[in-house]
């Protein structure tokens, strides 16, 4: 990002991740932060790893800005003097597909990278199809052996079978569908009087089509919340990555 390593200022704290995992901070530095129109000065841990972008504002940021994120739209709106502004990520990307006869083996590349690294992805990704999953027939899963998720139910909570929603003719089509896609490919399994029964959920995406969840808001409760992402959440930082 051609800032000079002079402008951190030595202050080492522990952060850590979702997995448990801490990693030590190599300093702190302010930076000024500008969208659309509006400048702010930010302070950002320094840390040491790879990462797939330079830097992550958090809640410190949102809050002197009034900002409004939505996960969901893949947006923050921020009120300015003038008007509301929404920022949105804007992926300038293009599918290729890799067997022209299957339109179901494609990837997604950068629209501006150059014809010759295209070529090189395409001709490196052709002579390793078999280390990709193409659909969810080829994801034959793990052995038991080698691990078995479970959950961490709290005892104490008493099981909830919720109360069977109805839905619409062409969202019940859309259910049976998705679920007889999964049985096919082995990702489900049927079980009969199941202590914990829960309704799915169909939404709607961006690209018009339908998504089939499952509503696990009762489980949830049920579950403790592990100390590791309590720690992560409750750290109201900005992070820096070098």
């Amino acid at each position: 990002m051609d800032i000079s390593e002079d402008n951190i200022i030595g202050k080492i704290s522990p952060l850590i991740g979702f997995s448990g995992e801490t990693k030590y901070t190599i300093g702190e530095i302010k930076l000024p932060v500008y969208v659309e129109g509006l400048n702010s000065m930010q302070k950002f841990c320094v840390v040491d790893v790879l990462l797939g972008c330079n830097i992550i504002l958090g809640r410190p940021w949102i809050h002197e800005m009034r900002a409004v994120p939505s996960t969901y739209h893949q947006c923050v709106k921020i009120p300015t003097p003038w008007r509301v502004v929404t920022v949105k990520e804007e992926q300038d990307v293009k599918e290729v597909n890799l067997i022209p006869e299957d339109p179901n083996i494609k990837v997604l590349l950068g629209a501006k990278i150059s014809k010759e690294l295209e070529v090189k992805f395409t001709d490196f990704l052709k002579k390793r199809m078999k280390t990709f999953a193409w659909k969810q027939e080829d994801m034959i899963g793990i052995s038991k052996d080698v691990i078995t998720h479970k959950l961490g139910i709290d005892k104490s909570f008493k099981p909830i079978q919720q109360k069977r929603r109805k839905f619409t003719p062409k969202r019940n089509a859309i259910i049976q569908e998705d679920v007889e896609r999964l049985l096919k490919a082995k990702m489900i399994k049927e079980v009969k009087f199941p202590e914990w029964l829960a309704n799915v959920v169909v939404m709607q995406k961006k690209n018009g089509k339908w998504r089939v969840c499952v509503d696990f808001t009762d489980l949830n409760k049920a579950c403790p919340k592990s100390i590791s992402s309590a720690s992560h959440r409750c750290n109201g930082r900005c992070y820096f990555w070098t």
